[in-house]
């Protein structure tokens, strides 16, 4: 089983990595359905052959991994609420229109101060828009977590029981 859950990082690891929309992306969500129903299996055997809380630790660890990597690939679609936009844009046209306000009161415009503020405010937009959608863009996310469970396993974390 723990060869089992050294495979399974390693096809988190590709997944995380594959590109949006590609055939890479398609094989590694079916190998990962592939590899939880035969982990799952595993752990059900061992539950049925030893009921203890052991078995029941076992269960529940490897139910919030596979939770986990649901909400991962919920989070991967890169959906946004469909008001998020709306927003941005009201809260753009707000935020113009109040820089256009305190400007016209004045009778000038703050030139370095307008344009910090657009560019700011323009900075956050391009942010937003960005973190909606981990493949691609400046953020990305780092599959470091598989990386150190691939070292623990590498490391003997699990040796074999003595005979």
């Amino acid at each position: 089983m723990a060869q089992q859950m050294e495979d399974y990082a390693r096809i988190r690891i590709a997944w995380l990595l594959a590109a949006r929309q590609s055939d890479e992306l398609q094989a590694t969500q079916a190998a990962t359905a592939a590899a939880q129903t035969r982990i799952w299996g595993h752990a059900m055997a061992i539950a049925r052959a030893r009921p203890d809380p052991l078995a029941v630790s076992l269960l529940t660890a490897l139910n919030e991994t596979f939770d986990l990597a649901t909400s991962q690939r919920f989070i991967f679609l890169g959906q946004i609420p469909e008001e998020l936009p709306w927003m941005l844009l009201a809260l753009t046209l707000l935020g113009v229109s109040a820089i256009d306000y305190q400007s016209g009161r004045r009778g000038s415009m703050h030139v370095f101060v307008t344009t910090s503020l657009l560019m700011a405010w323009s900075a956050c937009i391009v942010l937003i828009a960005d973190l909606t959608g981990p493949r691609f863009g400046w953020s990305k996310v780092d599959p470091a977590p598989y990386l150190w469970t691939l070292r623990g396993f590498a490391g003997g974390a699990f040796p074999a029981p003595p005979r």
